[in-house]
């Protein structure tokens, strides 16, 4: 059983799919399997998944592996049965089933009675845990099959931030990291994303300060306590522009319900503004209205190549993040920009998960270690959003590094707070001729790579693919179910600089059309492209080595943004740009019951 909302697969490793009922949200789902297989004594292995989890990245949004022993004696129970701890455990273990032993371990490995490494638990014994340790123990009864082996992992983190506890399904907490340079009501913090209540579902919210959530509206533009008059950068005419920021020293942490598609924007000196707007058809004409009859709204956020946007000339940065039926999802990210460094802890309740990722130095030592050892081609990037006729040594005078797909990479160049030039060669066509390269080498030759799974070796997917005489890369893939390759019906577009820098155009593209399943793989084999024409793989790297981190980067040319968020990053992980994700080496956190998110804020 799990417990949660509707929409989980039950999967076996030979991946046949059980889908479970739906008694409704905060419910244990029951799922039975009708199979002829199975005998008393036969292990079952499942794992738990959002049937709505990205084809390549399964591992990400699964529950982990379970085990059952089909008529056997009762799993054991651990207590506590796992977390996050800052001092020693005392640990016990027990099982209702009168008769029964249990076997464990302490070194992580399965238990084998009779091995040097498998002791048996008395009733009532202690087992003290001082250390990060994963226990693992099977119950035994004469005349029944052993059970499965249930696993407890304690992580022992005398560090560990003390976290609040509220009453909704997660804490999320703001650390003031700023060494002394901002005080605690000079930073400013909000949270936007959109509604998973029932009457609000996927409307756009805003968090307040006891935590709530509060649909936002065209009416925020005239209230007094929200609404913000802002003269446009071009014309200087006032447009309003709304405040849902609350300072640190107001209220530092707060306890939140569901809540997708979210940002946690932190911001020093000032508050960041957004703008409410109406939602329109891809026709810019035609007004797009909710199933409620009330006309769709969003919001504009921070836009660093909008001359007239409010936040021009602000320090902030931003936590990407989904917290839903499926858990936490989130991640630091540098797709767009470095304001100032961000750190995001992430604790799970009861699962033993405690994970630290983000940025490694201080805001100044970051930005003049980007200007030294990026080449000319990607150092501009540093300076452009600067104070004018400002002493650029000392950093507080650059707001930001700004990625390279941003509008910035072309000869027109324009310091958008200043709207002054800033000569430096054109590189819009940074990657054409090794995009060319690759085109013209594979009209020849076949790709064929593997996109593996740490999980589930089960999930893995290969695919193999040509171009075609219309310029058309056409691939086949074979699931690893049995069938091998099926026929060529994925199609990718040759993309420009741009759409590899941003993973747009032609990397984001479905040729059947949204509602085509076919095009979820296309989208999967379009995210593989563009990480390897970004970490230079393609022609240089067996496709054995695109998931080795020692690969990346070795030939020009190739992304050196990207390259150096993965050197100045906790364990070399980064979202330098948007498919950074592909084989793993992202920001992304997950864990399907999250405790509490702490960001910290440094400078």
């Amino acid at each position: 059983m799990v417990n949660g909302d509707a929409g989980y697969y039950m999967r076996t490793p030979n991946n046949v799919e059980y889908s479970s009922t739906n008694p409704g949200p905060g419910t244990d789902k029951k799922f039975t399997l009708s199979l002829n297989g199975p005998q008393l004594g036969d292990t079952v292995k499942f794992y738990f998944v959002s049937k709505y989890a990205n084809l390549e990245h399964s591992s990400k949004d699964m529950f982990g592996w379970f085990e059952y022993v089909v008529g056997s004696v009762s799993s054991p129970v651990f207590s506590p049965a796992g977390g996050v701890f800052k001092t020693t455990q005392n640990v016990t273990i027990s099982n209702p089933d009168s008769g029964a032993q249990i076997y464990y371990t302490t070194d992580g490995s399965k238990p084998v009675v009779g091995a040097a490494n498998t002791s048996l638990y008395t009733n009532g014994q202690i087992i003290p845990v001082a250390t990060t340790t994963t226990l693992k123990a099977m119950a035994v009864q004469a005349g029944k099959p052993n059970s499965g082996v249930v696993t407890a992992t304690l992580t022992i983190d005398p560090n560990m931030p003390d976290i609040h506890i509220g009453d909704r399904r997660m804490t999320i907490e703001i650390k003031n990291n700023s060494n002394g340079k901002y005080r605690d009501d000079q930073v400013y913090w909000m949270i936007v994303g959109k509604s998973y209540m029932t009457a609000n579902r996927g409307k756009f919210v805003w968090v307040q300060a006891d935590g709530s959530q509060k649909e936002m509206s065209f009416n925020d533009n005239n209230d007094p306590n929200l609404a913000v008059s802002k003269p446009l950068g071009g014309s200087g005419v006032p447009k309003t522009y709304v405040n849902y920021t609350h300072k640190l020293s107001d209220v530092n942490w707060v306890s939140i319900a569901d809540i997708e598609s979210s940002r946690l924007y932190v911001s020093y000196g000032q508050p960041i503004l957004v703008s409410i707007e109406k939602v329109f058809e891809k026709d810019g004409v035609t007004q797009k209205f909710n199933a409620d009859g009330t006309p769709e709204m969003g919001y504009g956020g921070p836009n660093i190549g909008n001359m007239d946007d409010p936040n021009r000339n602000t320090y902030f940065d931003f936590i990407e993040f989904n917290l839903g039926p499926y858990g936490y999802h989130g991640n630091t990210t540098r797709v767009d920009q470095f304001g100032f460094p961000v750190k995001l802890t992430l604790l799970g309740k009861g699962d033993g998960y405690y994970k630290t990722v983000g940025d490694v130095g201080t805001r100044d030592e970051i930005i003049k270690a980007f200007t030294n050892e990026v080449s000319d081609k990607f150092d501009h990037l540093a300076t452009l959003n600067s104070k004018a006729n400002s002493d650029l040594s000392n950093t507080d005078n650059i707001y930001r590094i700004v990625a390279p797909g941003k509008g910035y990479f072309g000869k027109e160049t324009v310091n958008y707070l200043t709207t002054q030039n800033i000569p430096h060669e054109d590189y819009t066509s940074f990657f054409d001729d090794y995009i060319n390269a690759i085109w013209n080498t594979y009209k020849t030759q076949e790709l064929v790579f593997t996109v593996p799974d740490a999980y589930d070796p089960s999930a893995k997917r290969t695919y193999s693919g040509h171009v075609r005489g219309d310029g058309v890369f056409e691939f086949k893939a074979d699931f690893n179910d049995g069938k091998g390759f099926g026929p060529y019906k994925y199609f990718v577009n040759k993309p420009t600089t741009e759409d590899a820098l941003e993973g747009k155009g032609n990397f984001d593209k479905r040729t059947g059309g949204i509602d085509n399943d076919d095009t979820d793989v296309e989208l999967a084999i379009e995210a593989q492209l563009c990480a390897a024409i970004n970490r230079h793989l393609l022609l240089t790297e067996n496709q054995a080595n695109w998931s080795h981190p020692s690969s990346f980067f070795q030939t020009g040319p190739y992304n050196e943004y990207v390259e150096f968020w993965h050197n100045h990053s906790i364990n070399n992980l980064a979202y330098g740009f948007c498919y950074d994700d592909v084989r793993e080496q992202s920001t992304l956190l997950h864990t399907p019951v999250p405790q509490a998110m702490v960001v910290y804020v440094g400078w």
